[in-house]
């Protein structure tokens, strides 16, 4: 099953963007957990059967909360266990 790393970058903290992102996710059944990062950027790892479902969910989230500048995506090999998951924030 695909798996993501997902950085967002732009005005994404303060916002209620973590929030989204589980909200988001949620309803379109895909694992995984986000936090914020400690360089402003909020980081997400997301985890579905179908690569369409991602690659929705995160056009989705791009024109969500807040503004989202840039988008990068990378293919990740972590295990999501089950359901959705917001994190404290997590130096880099």
């Amino acid at each position: 099953m695909p798996t993501r790393r997902v950085l967002f970058s732009g005005h994404v903290q303060g916002v209620g963007f973590r929030a989204y992102v589980a909200q988001q996710a949620g309803r379109a059944s895909v694992l995984g957990e986000c936090w914020n990062r400690t360089d402003g950027k909020v980081e997400a790892i997301l985890h579905h059967e179908k690569d369409s479902v991602l690659d929705a969910l995160v056009e989705r989230l791009a024109g969500g909360r807040g503004r989202v500048d840039d988008v990068v995506t990378m293919p990740c090999e972590l295990v999501v266990a089950e359901g959705f998951i917001i994190r404290p924030t997590q130096r880099v």
